[in-house]
């Protein structure tokens, strides 16, 4: 999903809400509403992890998927690394988005060819290929293989953080994180030159600490290989560990904005003075909480991320002002959106019937489009700015090192 991409009302929606109103109404209208919104979530996405075992295939599935505590994932790890068949990783919010923990290689017989025919090569949309140290020719014929069949691929260096803590006691005195990740990144970037594969990009990556090193431009990266539907999907399975990937969460919400935006005028065209609102406050209400916990504000997603940095979790929650995210109840978040938007929010059923008569059915669309989009907007602004002061407040300055603050800039 581009930076410039556009959102807008087709003939097909407007002929489904025709439909769904001549055939139950206002709620039918509703209920499809929902369902048009939903289903923006639910295209299939399948990325596999492919490396010989021990490299931490699972330990990165579980922390890019915010599966568990720490000592789950190691629990996880010493289960899983052996297994010789592909093992599935669901995210906890959307089935339909899978992480895929496929067999190891690198016995002496490996065949690339073979391997993928084994795991269902067409299976997966996209492939990450890791090593915890240098890449060899198993890695080197895999991602030529994969790139013959259609399918991208991408190269990441696993567990950054044990190497740098091994340097820092070797190097007590000179010790330079930026250019031990330097000689890490040109090792890695050699091996895969000197067995063929011509300027390949590598990711350095932290299974235990994702919000250093190179996973803001990794996310980039790997949405930038698939097509904008299952970007979308990505975009809402990532965590939000960043402010890089805070931002990619305001592109996506502010997209999803603009098509419930959208949908609502072409509601406010229906042909009746029966209409009663313009968009259903429940369906409001839900995006709300959507908005929530896509940018962490949520109680899970605050308790994970104090977890993560060792943040009390009442000095992460000090920082969320907005109203709503401070809401406790689904109801409590109705009352609020009632109160912030008054009468702009919902066009009554006696305004409506006066106002389409006069002005028409398209320009009575527009105004529907312009008062739940400034609802929805103001509220979303609020919670941007909340999400980036709990990030800010979560990252503790010796963990702001500057090779973040240089991924960060870059993106």
């Amino acid at each position: 999903m581009s930076e410039t991409e556009e959102v807008s009302i087709s003939h097909e929606d407007i002929r489904d809400i025709r439909r769904a109103f001549e055939a139950g109404g206002v709620p039918a209208v509703m209920t499809l509403l929902k369902h048009k919104l939903d289903e923006m979530s639910k295209t299939k996405l399948d990325i596999a992890v492919i490396g010989e075992p021990t490299v931490g295939k699972s330990v990165f599935i579980n922390s890019i998927l915010q599966l568990g505590k720490e000592e789950d994932i190691c629990t996880n790890l010493r289960t899983s690394e052996t297994n010789k068949l592909p093992s599935a990783y669901c995210h906890p919010k959307f089935n339909n988005v899978k992480f895929w923990d496929l067999p190891g290689i690198g016995s002496p017989n490996f065949a690339a060819v073979s391997y993928l025919r084994k795991i269902r090569f067409h299976y997966y949309d996209l492939f990450i290929i890791m090593s915890s140290n240098v890449f060899n020719i198993h890695h080197a014929n895999l991602a030529m293989e994969i790139k013959k069949r259609g399918r991208s691929f991408c190269f990441v260096r696993s567990k950054v953080d044990a190497d740098l803590l091994v340097a820092k006691a070797y190097r007590q005195y000179d010790y330079n994180e930026w250019k031990v990740l330097q000689e890490i990144r040109n090792n890695c970037i050699g091996s895969l030159q000197k067995v063929g594969i011509y300027l390949p990009t590598v990711f350095l990556l932290s299974s235990f600490q994702l919000e250093k090193f190179d996973f803001p431009v990794f996310c980039n990266a790997l949405l930038q290989e698939l097509p904008g539907n299952k970007q979308y999907v990505l975009l809402l399975a990532l965590p939000v560990v960043t402010l890089s990937s805070l931002e990619g969460k305001k592109k996506l919400l502010k997209t999803r904005l603009h098509h419930l935006c959208f949908l609502s005028s072409a509601v406010a065209t229906l042909p009746t003075s029966g209409l009663s609102v313009v968009v259903d406050i429940n369906i409001l209400v839900r995006e709300v909480q959507i908005y929530c916990t896509q940018l962490g504000l949520d109680d899970a997603s605050l308790s994970r991320l104090s977890q993560m940095y060792s943040k009390p979790l009442h000095t992460l929650k000090a920082m969320i002002k907005c109203p709503e995210a401070k809401a406790s109840s689904a109801h409590e978040i109705k009352e609020l959106l009632l109160t912030r938007a008054e009468a702009t929010l919902l066009l009554g059923e006696e305004f409506v019937t006066q106002l389409m008569p006069v002005v028409g059915p398209a320009i009575a669309g527009s105004m529907s489009f312009y008062a739940t989009h400034k609802a929805l907007n103001e509220i979303l602004n609020d919670l941007l700015v909340d999400a980036e002061h709990v990030i800010l407040t979560a990252l503790k300055p010796e963990r702001l090192s500057g090779s973040f603050n240089r991924l960060v800039n870059i993106t």
